[in-house]
């Protein structure tokens, strides 16, 4: 058997520390998109706020408008971008810090939201993304068929960033290169000029034609092809071989395609549902309240009744019924059952000297109360 040394082991360690890190760092466009975001976020936070010296009008005409004042600038670049100190977004802004305050003082102005910025920033000046609808270095058109990308039921690889293979991406039910084709489980369906893929019913195996059970080309396991109504549901519990039989305590459940075995009421060894009236039969100890009933109810059975000399093989011994079973004790209070036979209980010296210390504490406690109430 061969073992890898503790050197071989740690450089998978960090091949696989390294695999993760790559697959959890974010790319450039997605560090773009965060600050746009964080731009923005601020812009709101900043909305209402001004230059805090309580003359507005005077402030304006002498610091400018606080719209694009260099004052809430630098506001929002302290309090809301990158946040998180992530390095690699530090370096991302400082790198484009120019071109951010060229977009606030020069195009933001004449905006009311931040829409633009992701234009100007990702795209055009860091090229650090795409524009929606291209993928890849050289920012490729995503294929198309329908009149839409991946015939609009799906999105491309890459899509607004500069990365991505572009191939098709295909939502659920839909297949092909480019997402033109339904997939399997899914039949097509025309709404008006538009395609659309539907799952076939809960009763087809695989493929279908059509909506509903008489649609499908193969019935699923657990249902059944009926000629006037398709694939229909087997009912694994009607009939005499009953699935549940072979499990202890459990009665069987139809449910569409299949089914389950569910517990009985705990006094229940056998039964037709979860009710404590469902029982066909009673565990040890109890018995059915209505024998001529095929299920009812299960109660205690008194053995002490039934059998009074239960308890006759120890002398001086009496049988008390328990629920589900029985116990014998001794007549006397001051006698237990040892070696088949009532004999008295000798307290030992350290038991009396224990009794008798908690009797004193009893009446300490009981002359204490007294006291409280008299006063």
């Amino acid at each position: 058997m061969h073992t890898l040394s503790l050197h071989a082991l740690s450089k998978i360690s960090i091949v696989i520390s390294s695999f993760f890190a790559l697959s959890l760092a974010k790319s450039q466009c997605e560090i773009c998109q965060d600050i746009v975001g964080d731009f923005n976020k601020g812009l709101q936070k900043t909305l209402k706020s001004n230059f805090g010296g309580g003359n507005t009008n005077w402030e304006e005409n002498s610091l400018g408008k606080w719209k694009t004042s260099e004052t809430r600038l630098v506001e929002i670049v302290e309090h809301h971008i990158c946040t998180d100190n992530e390095k690699k977004c530090h370096m991302f802004y400082e790198n484009h810090e120019e071109s951010i305050e060229d977009w606030y003082f020069n195009v933001y102005k004449n905006e009311d939201s931040a829409d633009s910025l992701k234009e100007h920033l990702c795209i055009q000046t860091s090229k650090a993304c795409c524009p929606q609808g291209q993928y890849g270095k050289d920012c490729t058109d995503c294929p198309t068929s329908g009149g839409g990308i991946c015939s609009s039921h799906g999105k491309c690889s890459g899509d607004g960033t500069r990365s991505g293979s572009g191939k098709c991406e295909c939502d659920s039910g839909y297949s092909g290169e480019l997402c033109e084709d339904c997939a399997e489980e899914y039949y097509e369906q025309l709404t008006g000029s538009i395609k659309v893929c539907l799952k076939c019913d809960v009763s087809c195996e695989d493929t279908c034609s059509g909506a509903g059970p008489k649609a499908c080309d193969d019935c699923a396991e657990g249902y059944v092809w009926e000629d006037n109504s398709g694939c229909q549901d087997v009912d694994e519990c009607d009939g005499e071989d009953n699935p549940c039989e072979s499990n202890s305590a459990t009665y069987c459940v139809n449910s569409a395609g299949s089914y389950t075995c569910e517990a009985c009421s705990p006094l229940c060894s056998s039964c037709i549902g979860s009710k404590s009236t469902d029982c066909k039969d009673c565990i040890p100890g109890y018995e059915k309240t209505d024998s001529n009933e095929t299920t009812s109810s299960c109660q205690d059975i008194d053995e002490c009744s039934l059998k009074p000399e239960l308890c006759d093989r120890v002398p001086g011994a009496i049988c008390v019924n328990t629920e589900g079973s029985f116990d014998c004790k001794c007549k006397e209070e001051n006698q237990r059952i040892e070696d088949g036979q009532c004999i008295d209980i000798v307290e030992t010296a350290e038991e009396t000297s224990t009794d008798s210390e908690n009797e004193k504490h009893k009446e300490t406690i009981e002359n204490s109360n007294s006291e409280k109430d008299e006063l």
